[in-house]
């Protein structure tokens, strides 16, 4: 995923702007190096769904990486979801989808079944394990007493089973024992 310029809702609407425009840029010219890199954006507006339509249907778009970093709170989630679906539905078919920075449960679930194949990137696991807190498949944490590189290990695969097809369950018992 190419560098990512961020967009904060209480910047002025030109920063938002020309840092899309910047983490577009960034992309393409490492593209032009030859450096495989995936557009990494945010979508604030309508305006922006359409420029990065116009953009990405005149290139041949095949890969985008939507940045959820700054997208803090569930009304954010709310006004961007659906500015999410009119790029989908506006950007050339078969593009591959990446989700930086999502990392609940609930908003993965959703993502994986409007955008199949998704890829998701999150800390989660890493940041819980760090602070000796353990994943559970409803998406809660414990504190358990375990080595930091087994938490991450279980962590990785309960965030994998919330990406995979079949939905969660939420059954906290569903993980693999971890050794102290």
């Amino acid at each position: 995923i190419g560098p990512n310029y961020s967009v904060y809702g209480d910047h002025p609407r030109f920063e938002h702007r020309l840092n899309i425009k910047r983490s577009i840029l960034a992309a393409a010219r490492m593209r032009m190096f030859g450096v495989p890199a995936v557009p990494s954006v945010y979508v604030w507006r309508m305006e922006d769904v359409g420029a990065l339509a116009r953009w990405g249907n005149e290139v041949g778009l095949d890969a985008l990486a939507v940045n959820f970093q700054t997208f803090y709170n569930h009304r954010e989630w709310g006004r961007v979801l659906p500015l999410l679906l009119a790029l989908r539905d506006a950007l050339p078919k078969g593009v591959r989808w990446f989700f930086p920075g999502v990392s609940s449960r609930e908003r993965i679930e959703v993502l994986r079944e409007l955008f199949p194949g998704a890829v998701f990137l999150t800390l989660r696991p890493y940041e819980c394990a760090a602070h000796g807190r353990r994943l559970r498949a409803d998406g809660k944490e414990e504190r358990m007493l375990a080595r930091p590189e087994d938490l991450l290990e279980e962590n990785l695969r309960v965030v994998a089973r919330w990406a995979e097809s079949e939905r969660s369950e939420g059954n906290a018992t569903d993980t693999v024992p971890v050794r102290v």
